[in-house]
């Protein structure tokens, strides 16, 4: 059901196909380099496909559109943590297993200018500052109609220069260094400084 969920969600997106599964991989790699257990690991890979499930609530003509959004319709696509929250606040799973907090909390950020409640720092859940890096690096690495690609090294520079304001510092410093020695697959661009990276396969032998 999860998976089936998520894949409705991209396919209302053709810019950010696969994106759900890219960040509950990228959201997974983490945790497991943080050492979580292999369970809460294993949630979060849910989480990560679940974590836009409010765009459901959001026009198509907004998530499709080739161009930058509005203030307006950037208000609507900020909208979307808080329905996929309501979407799934009562599958008792979901509540017990800090999918939620994912769903809810992903688009926080550190210093508190996030949304949809401005949480700062550490109140913001373990789970779902993971979820921000993994989402912002994901949302910068895939194609969009409306710019051209960004190549590894402006979204890496991306995440350092976030670090305690939009990302948790530990948790990005995570992720980058999982980059940087090649312990983890680059998903979403073609790009010289990603292929030639030898642990990254073709996206079509990629496993879920």
């Amino acid at each position: 059901m999860t998976a089936t969920l998520a894949v409705s969600i991209d396919a209302r997106d053709e810019y950010t196909a696969f994106h759900s599964r890219n960040v509950a991989y990228y959201s997974r790699e983490i945790a497991r380099a943080i050492k979580l257990p292999r369970k809460v690991c294993d949630d979060i890979y849910i989480g990560g496909l679940l974590h836009d499930i409010g765009k459901i609530g959001v026009p198509e003509s907004i998530l499709n559109k080739p161009s930058r959004l509005t203030e307006v319709e950037f208000n609507q696509i900020k909208q979307h943590p808080q329905l996929g929250y309501d979407m799934l606040k009562y599958i008792p799973y979901f509540k017990k297993n800090g999918i939620l907090d994912m769903v809810l909390y992903h688009h926080e950020k550190f210093d508190g200018t996030g949304y949809p409640h401005e949480l700062q720092g550490e109140s913001i859940p373990l789970v779902a500052r993971i979820m921000a890096v993994s989402d912002a690096f994901d949302a910068m690495t895939s194609r969009r109609k409306y710019r051209n690609e960004i190549d590894l090294e402006y979204a890496m520079n991306e995440i350092r220069n976030g670090k305690g304001t939009q990302f948790d510092p530990q948790i990005a410093d995570v992720f980058l260094e999982l980059i940087e020695k090649k312990k983890i697959q680059i998903r979403g661009i073609n790009h010289p400084l990603i292929e030639n990276h030898s642990f990254l396969r073709k996206r079509k032998k990629i496993s879920p």
